[in-house]
C-alpha cells in the first residue's frame, strides 16, 4: 500500500515538474517581469533614469516580444510617450514578424503625442503604414482624421472617422472619434455659409 502512494506521489511530483517546464516557466517568467517593471519605475526619475533603465528591462526581454509590447503599454499608460514610441521602434525593428497594423498605429500615436501634438513626415507614414496593413485600424484612422481636419479636409476626416466609429468597440473611442466629427462638421458648415 505504501509503496501505491510512494509512485502516485512521484508522478504527481513528476507532472507538476512537467507542467511548470512547458506553462508555468512562461507565466512565472510574466510575473516576475510585472514585479520588476513595477518596482524599477520610479515617477520622479529624470528622464535619463527612465530610459536607462527601460533599456534594461528591454534587454533583458530582447526575445520576448510581447513583454518589450506590454512594457510599451504600460509606459503610455504613464503618460511616458517618448519612452514607448522608443520600446514600440525597439519592438519593430526587432520583431518584424509579429508587428502588425496595431503596433504601427501605437507608435504613431506615441510619436504624435511625444512630439507636442504636432504631426510630421514620419507619423504621417507611420499611419499609412498602419492602414496598408489594415484599413479599418481604429486608432490609424483617428490619427487620419485629425490630420486630415488639421489640414481643413473636412469631408475626409469625416470618412475617416465615420469607418473608425463602425470599427471601434471601445465607448472612450467612440466618444472621441463623435468630438471630432462634430467639430469637423461645424467647421464644413461654417466654409459653407
Amino acid at each position: 500500500m505504501i509503496k501505491k502512494y510512494k509512485i502516485f506521489g512521484l508522478s504527481l511530483a513528476l507532472s507538476a515538474v512537467i507542467y511548470f517546464f512547458l506553462f508555468g516557466q512562461e507565466n512565472f517568467q510574466k510575473l516576475n517581469f510585472q514585479k520588476d517593471l513595477q518596482l524599477n519605475f520610479i515617477e520622479n526619475d529624470s528622464f535619463e533614469e527612465k530610459r536607462t533603465k527601460i533599456d534594461k528591462i528591454i534587454n533583458l526581454s530582447s526575445s520576448n516580444p510581447a513583454q518589450v509590447y506590454f512594457l510599451a503599454n504600460f509606459l503610455f499608460d504613464k503618460s511616458e510617450y517618448a519612452l514607448a514610441s522608443r520600446t514600440l521602434e525597439h519592438f519593430i525593428l526587432n520583431f518584424p514578424n509579429e508587428t502588425d497594423a496595431e503596433v504601427i498605429a501605437l507608435t504613431a500615436e506615441t510619436k504624435y503625442l511625444s512630439n507636442n501634438q504636432i504631426f510630421n513626415d514620419d507619423i504621417e507614414s507611420l499611419v499609412q503604414q498602419s492602414l496598408l496593413k489594415d484599413p479599418a485600424n481604429v486608432r490609424a484612422l483617428i490619427l487620419k482624421g485629425l490630420k486630415q481636419t488639421l489640414d481643413e479636409n473636412y469631408e475626409d476626416a469625416l470618412k475617416s472617422w465615420s469607418i473608425a466609429f463602425e470599427y471601434s468597440e471601445d465607448a472612450d473611442q467612440k466618444r472621441i472619434i463623435m468630438a471630432g466629427m462634430s467639430s469637423a462638421l461645424k467647421q464644413l458648415k461654417s466654409l459653407e455659409d
